[in-house]
């Protein structure tokens, strides 16, 4: 996720990376390749369980961020979309979300998510 175009400042954005676990170390993923081979669904009974909020701390991962209302905010490899909510409360009605994933399932999961949440500055994209 990256906030744009204001960020607080570079170490609150680093330390917004790092609470992601977007930092990654070395070159050893650098030949990492995802295959998402089951529905959608299953993802997200992992990715989108009741107990992610305790750990994940979506509200503070959201404060760190610096995130202001009418900002457009990026989730980059979004999954199922699981920020969008939170994104989307902090960019309030003037602000706009893009989820992005590669992967068709998963973006066509967002996109279904977005409408049932009514979440209409959430996007999603399918890029190559």
């Amino acid at each position: 996720m990256v906030a744009s175009p204001r960020v607080a400042s570079k170490d609150v954005a680093m330390r917004a990376l790092a609470a992601l676990g977007l930092l990654v170390c070395g070159t050893a993923h650098a030949q990492l390749v995802h295959k998402f081979d089951q529905p959608a669904e299953q993802y997200a009974k992992h990715w989108d369980a009741p107990d992610r909020d305790t750990w994940q701390k979506p509200k503070d991962v959201v404060k760190l961020l610096a995130i202001q209302p009418g900002m457009t905010v990026v989730d980059l490899g979004a999954g199922t979309g699981y920020f969008a909510p939170h994104l989307s409360r902090a960019t309030g009605k003037d602000g706009k979300v893009l989820a992005l994933d590669v992967e068709p399932q998963l973006v066509e999961h967002i996109e279904e998510r977005a409408r049932k949440s009514k979440l209409a500055r959430a996007l999603s994209s399918l890029k190559r």
